[in-house]
């Protein structure tokens, strides 16, 4: 299977088993309404795309009978997750911030290992003394 979007994912398993909406939502344990914006992906309302948070993707992974790294390996690159459901309904990361993702995945273990301490360290220094430095 070729990587997909969350939303034709949800949509092909779905069709493929026979499960309305309302009982893929039972299933992951999110409403219906949940399960319609995220096979739609945008907010109907907004007009803004849903980014689903971690959880909900454990939860879909679960609903599909699968796990949660196959799922992850299922998705689209492009796919835009968020941390925690706060933050499920955002605007899309800047330029640089994708650079940056795409140069992370890149790394070895040890490598992303290394950024995390790094960026760890970061936080405690001024960040007045980068600003513009990313713009």
């Amino acid at each position: 299977m070729c990587a997909m979007r969350l939303k034709d994912l949800i949509r092909q398993y779905r069709e493929e088993h026979g499960l309305s909406v309302a009982k893929f939502a039972g299933l992951a344990g999110v409403s219906r309404a949940y399960i319609s914006l995220l096979e739609r992906g945008t907010d109907s309302r907004t007009g803004k795309p849903i980014y689903p948070s971690v959880n909900t993707l454990r939860n879909i992974a679960y609903a599909m009978g699968t796990t949660f790294d196959h799922l992850i390996e299922l998705l689209d690159g492009d796919q835009i997750i968020a941390i925690s459901a706060d933050h499920a309904i955002h605007e899309p990361p800047a330029e640089f911030e994708r650079e940056l993702l795409s140069i992370y995945r890149n790394l070895s273990p040890e490598g992303r290992a290394k950024v995390y301490a790094y960026a760890l360290d970061m936080d405690k220094i001024d960040a007045t003394a980068f600003d513009g430095a990313l713009k």
